[in-house]
């Protein structure tokens, strides 16, 4: 790519992330087309935008907006997912359409600036301890649920979404 598209990249990037304070960072490997755009219909059905961008000009828009350890997740194939009304909602949605497509898989998570990846996200509970986690900071659903259902494999995320009901 000529400096110039990067820029013309990294700029429309920006514009999109400008107003969003938290986001999702999702790995579509293995991912059809046909398949990732019903993704992003069914994103788009609840105002969630999935946006595929280089990784090094991620991760320069996400330096720029102060979020430096977004750096470390940047590897393989990546796509943004903002929108909605809460962070808790896009990966909400998230754990839905991964239900019909497989392959994708949530690797990690900003929120208000924190980076939340699959390990400190609680990569390593099984379903029962992760419903229990979840019923013991009940209170404190839009920040701490979020730091629980941001797992790596379909099966505790659909233990989550069960426990939640």
């Amino acid at each position: 790519m000529s400096r110039r598209v990067k820029n013309l990249v990294g700029t429309e990037l920006q514009k999109r992330l400008g107003g969003v304070d938290s986001l999702v960072i999702v790995d579509y490997l293995g991912i059809n087309a046909n398949d990732l755009n019903k993704v992003r219909a069914g994103l788009r059905a609840k105002n969630v935008r999935l946006t595929v961008a280089p990784n090094a000009q991620a991760v320069k828009v996400l330096s720029a907006c102060g979020w430096k350890d977004a750096a470390k997740v940047f590897v393989g194939t990546n796509a943004l997912v903002y929108g909605g009304d809460s962070v808790v909602d896009v990966v909400k949605e998230l754990v839905a359409q991964a239900k019909a497509v497989e392959k994708l898989r949530i690797k990690a998570a900003v929120v208000e600036g924190e980076l939340l990846d699959a390990r400190a996200a609680g990569a390593g509970l099984t379903g029962p301890e992760i419903a229990g986690y979840y019923d013991a900071h009940r209170g404190d659903f839009d920040k701490v649920c979020l730091s629980v259902i941001v797992v790596p494999t379909k099966a505790k995320a659909a233990a989550l979404a069960q426990a939640i009901g």
